[in-house]
């Protein structure tokens, strides 16, 4: 870039003469044939050189940006300080100005909320410039009050029971703290010291009286097209098993008062009082038809007694499912003896009472900030959209979806809900162990349909935990965020379940159905006018063939596709994110920036031209290479260990906290990088931080270390 593109004000181009030497200085000033004899002060000479080149295009300052190797180099510490001052600067007057607007925020909502509820005057003391309010002005127009009366039930559905970490109630001031405790109804005697009110806050949130009052409010949200439950009725079929085929049964109808329907259950209670249940896939006459068994099938043997509601298998679902761990049919997994609470709904039903409406989406045009520098520069994630996670084993596919469970809830405030698809138990255990530590297990549900599981548990461990999403989307009006991890698993259980039904094999031997299948889960994940479900979708990629039938047939659903490379990983940079592999189609003018895109766009130039220039440098050496493919390749470099960033879920193996980026301070970052600025800086530098002032601080650390070495020696 030239020298007036990098440095466009007076400002910038006096520090940058600043962070040269007098006397390399006084060298560049007889380019312009200044007089230096007489001039001894170095902020003279860069008042001289600075009108000089006012007067003739920058001539001096471009000279020492292009040569500077013959002017020297400026020094590194100065230009990084200056650097490290100014973002520090910009964060800390962006954290104030925050800080300021949530206050008025919410000084305002709670004088409305006292207001509304008292209808007296009150005086709340917020700080020494609160006055006093009153609340029976007679000038208040009937329009005012009625926006009055909705923000106050906006403000108490969302202000007064929000649940606040203690990490945010540190950073808050008195002030602040003060408001919450209003709302808690926390007494006088608490608020003596900051960390004694803080404690009470804590605890009053973790109260029974306000989870139960929390709860009392979420039950006023009246969705526009609330799923509804199965109705109640009694068996009307009834039949015995006549044959059994590996986890295929069939079984004769004895007695029957409705026609049997596909993806109807039947149910086979044992003499030990437990129940098995099967789900009908075929029929083959009106006396004999095929089911598959979900989940164990101990016990089944031919002449057992089976019953049907003819109505698909159904779940327990109400908003205490959130924390518990369940498998597809609704068994509890975390704790037998306390057993799931609500009313019956069915995975395989789209409940919603105007099926028209399920197709009210609302456009995809939200960008889901997930923190993570690469994905949301480079692939950006839809809000209410689909994204797939694809890779072969043991490139970090769990571990990224982990990190986003975390991110959401934490910043966004959403729920998740987690189904494990052929999940191995390690994996499960692991996961709710993470949950539990990070603090998110209140706000996710679990669905595990594991590995030693039948094929049709399997299958239909998709569908359970898109049903509760769909709940939490359209009867509490909740924000989800649906995790399938992995949906390779669900193509496998098909094919499985398929040849055991002695169907004819597709492609590679996949089910007839493949296509068909994929598309009945997939549809059922979108975004309607109570709320949205977010989806991000692990699939293991079968040899790392990416034109296995398997992964073809999910592409098509995938608003964004994050691919993960193996060769990245094994060069160690995690995530292992493929940049040039991967797509997004939020990358475009409709949904982001233009400054975004551009960016996006020579991140990814750079990052392609490296690679074929690495080739040649395999072959020819660096030295071979032009000055600018240099330049290219350095930055190249820096930008690759720049895009891996350390993860809160790998926080206590590597020791390293986990950072959370801003897609803006991202942006900030890599435009700076591609400028090539800092490319002085070691490129081992840039690996495993956060912004670009963490990679400044850290190299300016290494050099006084450096410095204070050379000394003791």
């Amino acid at each position: 870039m030239k020298f007036n593109e990098v440095y466009k004000t007076a400002a910038d181009r006096r520090k940058y003469l600043e962070a040269f030497d007098f006397i390399n200085l006084k060298k560049a000033a007889k380019i312009g044939k200044i007089t230096t004899s007489n001039i001894t002060n170095k902020q003279d000479l860069i008042k001289k050189i600075l009108a000089f080149d006012i007067k003739n295009k920058y001539l001096i300052c471009k000279t020492i940006y292009e040569n500077q190797e013959e002017y020297g180099k400026p020094k590194i510490d100065d230009v990084a300080v200056i650097k490290t001052k100014e973002l520090e600067a910009a964060r800390m007057k962006k954290l104030e100005e925050n800080k300021s607007t949530n206050t008025i925020l919410l000084e305002k909502t709670v004088k409305k909320v006292e207001s509304t509820r008292t209808g007296k005057t009150r005086t709340i003391k917020l700080d020494t410039n609160t006055k006093k309010l009153d609340t029976n002005t007679k000038e208040t127009k009937a329009k005012e009050k009625t926006e009055e009366v909705d923000l106050v039930k906006t403000t108490e559905d969302n202000s007064q029971f929000k649940v606040y970490k203690m990490e945010d109630l540190a950073l808050m001031l008195d002030a602040q703290l003060n408001v919450i405790a209003d709302m808690l109804n926390i007494p006088s005697n608490e608020r003596t010291e900051k960390t004694r009110l803080i404690a009470a806050i804590i605890k009053a949130q973790s109260s029974d009286e306000f989870l139960k009052r929390k709860e009392n409010v979420n039950k006023k949200f009246k969705g526009t097209n609330t799923i509804k439950p199965l109705e109640q009725k009694g068996y009307v079929i009834k039949g015995i098993v006549s044959e059994v085929k590996s986890q295929v049964y069939k079984i004769q109808i004895i007695q029957a008062s409705e026609k049997v329907a596909i993806g109807s259950s039947f149910e086979a209670t044992l003499p030990n009082g437990e129940t098995r249940v099967l789900e009908v896939s075929e029929i083959i006459n009106d006396k004999l038809i095929s089911a598959f068994v979900l989940g164990p099938e101990e016990g089944l043997a031919i002449g057992q007694e089976v019953r049907s509601k003819n109505q698909p298998y159904s779940i327990k679902i109400s908003p205490k499912i959130l924390g518990r761990v369940i498998d597809p049919i609704g068994r509890v997994l975390d704790d037998p003896s306390h057993a799931l609470e609500g009313k019956q709904y069915a995975p395989l039903y789209v409940t919603e009472v105007n099926q028209k409406d399920r197709y009210k989406i609302i456009p995809k045009t939200e960008l889901l900030e997930t923190g993570i520098k690469v994905i949301d520069l480079l692939i950006p994630i839809a809000k209410g959209g689909k994204t797939g996670l694809l890779g072969g084993a043991g490139v970090g596919k769990t571990v990224i979806v982990q990190e986003l469970i975390n991110t959401f809830i934490k910043h966004h405030d959403g729920l998740s809900v987690f189904t494990g698809i052929g999940e191995r138990i390690r994996e499960g255990h692991e996961l709710w162990q993470e949950a539990k530590e990070l603090g998110f297990i209140d706000k996710t549900t679990f669905v595990f349909g594991q590995m030693n599981e039948s094929p049709g548990l399997r299958l239909r461990a998709g569908f359970t935990g898109v049903k509760v999403a769909e709940y939490f989307r359209n009867n509490l009006g909740k924000s989800v965020l649906l995790f399938i991890d992995n949906v390779f698993r669900y193509v496998q259980a098909g094919s499985e379940l398929s040849t055991l039904l002695e169907r004819t094999p597709s492609t590679v031997g996949y089910q007839p159905t493949l296509v068909s299948e994929m598309g009945r889960l997939q549809e059922r994940i979108n975004s309607s006018l109570d709320g949205d479900i977010t989806s991000i979708q692990a699939m293991y990629i079968p040899a790392d063939d990416f034109t296995d039938p398997a992964p073809v047939a999910t592409f098509a659903h995938f608003d964004s596709t994050i691919i993960l490379s193996r060769a990245l990983a094994a060069q160690g940079i995690y995530p292992a994110v493929d940049p040039l592999a991967s797509s997004s189609k939020l990358l475009s003018i409709k949904f982001t920036s233009k400054r975004h895109i551009t960016i996006a766009r020579n991140t990814t130039q750079i990052l392609n031209k490296l690679i074929k220039l690495e080739e040649i440098i395999n072959v020819l050496g660096f030295d071979a290479l032009t000055d600018s493919d240099k330049q290219i390749v350095e930055t190249g470099r820096r930008l690759r260990r720049f895009m891996t960033q350390p993860f809160t879920i790998s926080e206590k193996f590597t020791g390293t906290p986990g950072k959370f980026v801003k897609l803006e301070d991202t942006l900030d970052s890599v435009e700076a990088i591609i400028s090539g600025q800092f490319n002085h800086i070691p490129e081992s530098t840039f690996a495993f931080v956060g912004g670009l002032s963490e990679v400044i601080e850290k190299f300016n650390s290494t050099q006084q270390v450096n410095v204070q070495q050379q000394v003791l020696k």
